[in-house]
């Protein structure tokens, strides 16, 4: 199901967002009016991002860039992609949703990309480091690196593109290059520098840092691990906040969170 079609059923609301650059930017989303918990507020929050993340397209473009990515080009799917915990929780729950036999078919990728984490010696560090040190210096950069190196497709990768991409998680949506689409494949080699999207806030971050009643610690956990981690990971039941109240408390959130 698309988010347009799960948050359809709310009231819209309008919310004015302001950026220092280009101005006030008008958010009119449908938002579920009675108490809701943060997952069932993820596709009014997508539908938020993408409104954002257009506004930096728009200003790339306006400077004479041209965005790289588009169908087909899905270098960026094999890197170490951090999502929220509530995130980690919908992708989980659209896995299972999948009829048989794609269930099965996304199931064993997942499965298969665990397997190869474990036996290159990286699965209890993410693990670890991802449920206590994210946030020391130094540890996600060395992460992704060690985790680019396996060259492990996203699971919901097919032919190149998003197999779901109309409900894929914000840092995804929030990601896009200008640079030549050859240097996605050597991201870390010594002089290679993408020319990443730089978007007005970095809701993926404000996401992981809320728990849809308040800021909180970052809980963010790796994508390929949302289905090994789901049962620790849906263990602690989400506060529940009218809609229109848990939206903008999202977005004062993310008004602090930049991408610059």
């Amino acid at each position: 199901m698309s988010d347009r079609k799960t948050a359809s059923a709310g009231r819209r609301q309008t919310y004015v967002l302001d950026f220092a650059d280009g101005g006030p930017l008008r958010l009119d989303l449908p938002v579920p009016e009675g108490p809701a918990n943060l997952l069932e507020m993820l596709p009014t929050i997508r539908l938020a991002a993408d409104v954002v993340f257009a506004r930096g397209a728009g200003a790339a473009t306006r400077e004479g860039r041209t965005i790289s990515c588009g169908p087909g080009c899905g270098i960026c799917c094999n890197q170490l992609v951090p999502v929220s915990r509530e995130e980690g929780l919908a992708l989980a729950r659209l896995v299972h949703a999948l009829p048989e036999p794609r269930r099965r078919e996304v199931t064993d990728r997942f499965r298969h990309t665990v397997a190869a984490l474990e036996d290159a010696g990286l699965l209890a560090r993410l693990v670890r480091d991802f449920s206590s040190h994210i946030h020391e210096h130094g540890v996600l950069p060395r992460l992704q690196r060690d985790y680019w190196a396996l060259g492990l497709p996203c699971p919901f990768l097919e032919s190149g593109s998003c197999s779901v991409h109309t409900v894929r998680p914000v840092i995804c949506r929030q990601y896009s290059v200008t640079s030549d689409p050859a240097l996605c494949a050597r991201p870390f080699e010594p002089g290679v520098r993408l020319g990443e999207v730089r978007q007005p806030m970095d809701m993926a971050g404000a996401l992981a840092a809320f728990d849809g009643a308040r800021a909180r610690a970052t809980l963010a956990l790796p994508l390929t691990l949302c289905l090994l981690l789901e049962k620790t990971n849906g263990a602690k039941p989400l506060p529940k906040v009218p809609g229109p109240e848990m939206l903008s408390r999202f977005l004062e959130l993310a008004s602090r969170f930049s991408d610059r």
